[in-house]
C-alpha cells in the first residue's frame, strides 16, 4: 500500500492497487481497463474509506496520466525546487488530489478531495470533503514509487 504521510505524520493517504475483484486488461484502448483500488485518508484517529461495495477502479488512462503528473512535479521539485499546480482527478469522481508549491525546501502543500456520495455508497449526498496538509518530496517520491511497484506487481 503506498502512504503518503504529512509532515507531522498524523495524516496519511493510503492508496493501493489491487486485484481484490477482476482487473480488466485485455482491451486495446487504455480507458477501458480497469484496476481496483483501495483508498483511505487517516486524519488523526478519523478514518475516511471508498466502500467496497462501491468497488472503486482506476482505469489505466488515468493512471498513466496521474504517474505522469507526479513524476513531472517530483521531477520540477528535484530540479528548481518549485512547480506548477498539479490536479489529479478521477473519472468516476472517486478522490481529488491538489499539490501546490509551499516554496519552502522539499515542502509541498496537499489537498485531497473526497465525494462523499461515492465514498460513503449513497449515504451523504452532495457535498465533497478536503483535507489540506504539508508533505516532503521525500514522501511523495516514496508513496510514488510504491503505487507504481505494486501496479506493476498486478500487471505481471
Amino acid at each position: 500500500m503506498a502512504r503518503l504521510i504529512d509532515t507531522s505524520g498524523t495524516i496519511i493517504l493510503n492508496l493501493s492497487f489491487h486485484n481484490r475483484t477482476k482487473i480488466i486488461t485485455n482491451y486495446d484502448d487504455k480507458i477501458n481497463n480497469w484496476i481496483p483500488i483501495d483508498f483511505e485518508l487517516a486524519v488523526y484517529s478519523e478514518k475516511y474509506n471508498i466502500y467496497p461495495e462501491v468497488d472503486p477502479k482506476l482505469n489505466m488512462f488515468e493512471i498513466d496520466l496521474m504517474f505522469s503528473k507526479l513524476r513531472s512535479l517530483i521531477t520540477e521539485m528535484q530540479l528548481t525546487n518549485k512547480f506548477s499546480k498539479v490536479e489529479i482527478s478521477t473519472f468516476e469522481f472517486l478522490y481529488e488530489l491538489e499539490f501546490y508549491d509551499l516554496e519552502e525546501d522539499g515542502k509541498i502543500k496537499c489537498t485531497v478531495w473526497t465525494f462523499e456520495a461515492i465514498r460513503t455508497n449513497g449515504v451523504i449526498q452532495n457535498c465533497q470533503r478536503g483535507f489540506r496538509f504539508n508533505i516532503a518530496l521525500n514522501s511523495l517520491i516514496e508513496f510514488t514509487d510504491n503505487l507504481e511497484q505494486e501496479l506493476n506487481h498486478l500487471l505481471k
